[in-house]
Formats: structure tokens, C-alpha cells, sequence
């Protein structure tokens, strides 16, 4: 990866997109992954980036994931 680009891994693709482009980078390619059997769109909504691949210059790809909400449990008595 190069020096001047910013690590986004763990950030949302929206803000991982607002930051590269303030430090002068590019995505070059967005990958979208998941549990298997699960078809990937194409990133919208909420999408982490779990990796961070570099490219030429200052392109970089990224693979994201999906969040999802997990519904908060009841305590056992």
C-alpha cells in the first residue's frame, strides 16, 4: 500500500471513500464478500471495508462486508 494513503479497514465504505479522496486516493475496485451461498451486491447501505488491497499509484481496491444488526437479547434470569 503506499505510504501516503491512509489505512480505511474497519471503517464504513462511505467514510472510507471521504477519506481516501481527502488524501488524494483512488478506488480502483470494490469487492464485496460474505458467508458463502449468500449472493454480494453491489456495496450500498451499510458496508465495512475488512481489507485493503494496493493498486498502481495511489488506486487501491477494497473488500467490504455487509453489517448486520444482531437483535439485542433478554438477560436470563
Amino acid at each position: 500500500m503506499s505510504k501516503d494513503l491512509p489505512s480505511v479497514v474497519g471503517f464504513r465504505l462511505d467514510r472510507a471513500r471521504h477519506i481516501l479522496a481527502e488524501a488524494g486516493g483512488q478506488i480502483a475496485q470494490i469487492t464485496p464478500t460474505g458467508p458463502p451461498g449468500v449472493e454480494q451486491q453491489v456495496p450500498d447501505g451499510r458496508w465495512r471495508v475488512v481489507q485493503q488491497r494496493p493498486k498502481e499509484g495511489t488506486e487501491v481496491g477494497l473488500v467490504v462486508a455487509q453489517e448486520i444488526q444482531l437483535e439485542a437479547s433478554s438477560p436470563s434470569p
